[in-house]
């Protein structure tokens, strides 16, 4: 395994001075500030939040590794935390998924190298979204016909509860995981993992407990804490901060507002979020996820008006139905966790940059916010093809791959034959022209435009066809110029972003000997 370091893909925001690490509350990956957010003092409900997600994932698990037992104990007496989340993506998909829980780790691994520190890897699940649409699908590579498959679970299901509450069906997502398992490379390993896969499937019912038992079946190793945002006992915790966020919903939202505007002047961006509600919360998370909203003392959602008792009633009774929105979710990671690093995608730094002042009207610290690493797999196989064509893997390989294209089509191209071609159209036109001056009835034009275009229609099809035979001299070579941009750059956007993991690997590469970086790691056989 070979790891290469490329910079062209990094579009992490540039804070490189005081002015910009404000809207990060000045916290940077250094040992002086790790320090002091490792002083900090500890939540009052650390031990009550730590027996929680021992039992919760003993719950879904029937069991935890050494490692996790451990660091189940350094959460209970207050240790911090390196903590990045996501959405519950159909058989752990996309790969990037993988590759946020791979960055906690490696930080966790780099802390505990250089400050001798054990910080806890927990990984956050979000479970409460209701975004199925986005979960319900993986992409994979159709190598028959050289295309990207797109494979859905029950794409025409629509559910508004979070999906923490949803129950899937066992058998459609067996068929969902066979698709997916035909366009893999057919081994021992790719079996295995299927068969495990399907296993999990048989043995959960809901999908987010199935997700977490799928993260855990590849990283329990590794100590990795895995935290489901939607369980009732973590709501049950949270209802004082819920109020809390309540209490405050307009200093919040004015927050968000002001802390927004600022920070994309500053960086001369777009907003990252947008939102028109003002409470920043969701209600109903069971039935139909509803945003709730703030008009002078009531609050709404599209269905219902409450008085702010009715609704502390309505939290105090149902705390499980209540959940945060994108504004609020960072929010209550930080008065849940006591954490030093946040990793995140690019979207996801943005955003809190947007939030900084948020955190100021909870009178919260940001930890230290990162963006996830970013890794692209490169076979051997791809190598050559990028060495064979000299192609670079750079963010305009997809432009540089049809500049070849274009390149090997006109070597096989005969351009005096082309201009011929051209030429027999204009002659034809020209011809035609004439023609059409001996005109003398409307019967007489018609006869002759239907003529005329019968025989440029033949013309064309003389052109389209030799283009295709020159094509068709050099399928190969384009074939594999096709899948080579598809493979490496799926949609012109980095792999990660689109396949399900096996389409490269069916085992984690060892990411142990690497350190953080925000360059993209090329990994290579």
């Amino acid at each position: 395994m070979r790891y290469l370091y490329n910079d062209d893909f990094n579009d992490e925001i540039n804070c490189s001075s005081e002015a910009d690490l404000k809207f990060f509350h000045n916290n940077q990956f250094n040992e002086a500030t790790l320090q002091r957010l490792f002083e900090r003092t500890p939540h009052e409900h650390t031990k009550a939040l730590s027996t929680i997600i021992e039992k919760d994932m003993l719950n879904i698990l029937g069991g935890l590794t050494e490692s996790q037992k451990e660091n189940i104990k350094k959460l209970s007496e207050g240790h911090k935390v390196v903590i990045g989340g996501q959405q519950a993506g159909l058989f752990v998909s996309p790969s990037y998924t993988l590759h946020k829980i791979i960055s906690i780790l490696i930080v966790v691994k780099d802390i505990k190298e250089k400050m001798n520190y054990e910080a806890v890897p927990v990984f956050w699940v979000a479970s409460e979204d209701h975004d199925y649409d986005e979960i319900n699908h993986t992409h994979v590579y159709d190598t028959f016909h050289n295309r990207i498959k797109k494979v859905s679970y029950k794409p025409n299901l629509d559910i508004g509860m979070s999906i923490g509450f949803y129950e899937y069906d066992k058998k459609e997502l067996l068929d969902c995981l066979d698709e997916v398992f035909n366009y893999t490379k057919d081994s021992k390993e790719n079996i295995e993992i299927k068969e495990r896969i399907e296993k999990e499937i048989n043995t959960h019912t809901y999908w987010s407990e199935l997700f977490t038992a799928l993260v855990n079946n590849i990283f329990s190793e590794y100590g990795l804490l895995i935290f489901n945002a939607h369980n009732s006992e973590v709501r049950e915790l949270e209802k004082g901060i819920f109020k809390e966020i309540i209490e405050k919903s307009e200093d919040i939202d004015r927050a968000f507002r002001e802390g927004q505007k600022e920070f994309t002047d500053h960086f001369n961006i777009p907003k990252t979020i947008e939102t028109d509600t003002n409470v920043h919360l969701f209600v109903n998370s069971k039935e139909k996820r509803e945003l709730l909203s703030r008009d002078g003392d009531e609050f709404k959602t599209e269905e219902s008006i409450y008085t702010k008792e009715e609704l502390f009633d309505y939290l105090n009774k149902t705390p499980e139905e209540f959940s945060n929105n994108v504004v609020t979710r960072p929010l209550m990671q930080e008065l849940l966790f006591n954490t030093a690093v946040f990793l995140g995608g690019g979207a996801e730094v943005k955003y809190w940059g947007e939030l900084y002042k948020v955190f100021d009207v909870m009178e919260r610290e940001m930890p230290v916010v990162l963006k996830r690493m970013s890794f692209i797999n490169v076979p051997t196989e791809l190598e050559k093809l990028l060495s064979s064509y000299d192609l670079s893997l750079t963010p305009q390989l997809i432009e540089d791959i049809q500049k070849e294209k274009d390149h090997l089509t006109a070597q096989s191209t005969n351009k005096k034959l082309l201009k011929g071609i051209h030429n027999l159209r204009k002659l034809v036109e020209k011809e035609y022209e004439s023609l059409e001056k001996q005109i003398q009835t409307k019967h007489e034009k018609q006869l002759i435009d239907r003529n005329e275009s019968g025989i440029l229609k033949q013309v064309d099809y003389l052109e389209r066809k030799y283009n295709y035979d020159v094509k068709r001299q050099v399928r190969n070579e384009l074939n594999k110029l096709d899948e080579l941009g598809m493979l490496l750059l799926p949609k012109e956007v980095l792999q990660e972003r689109i396949f399900h993991p096996t389409v490269f690997s069916n085992q984690t590469f060892d990411f142990t000997p690497l350190n953080y970086t925000n360059k993209l790691i090329v990994v290579m056989e």
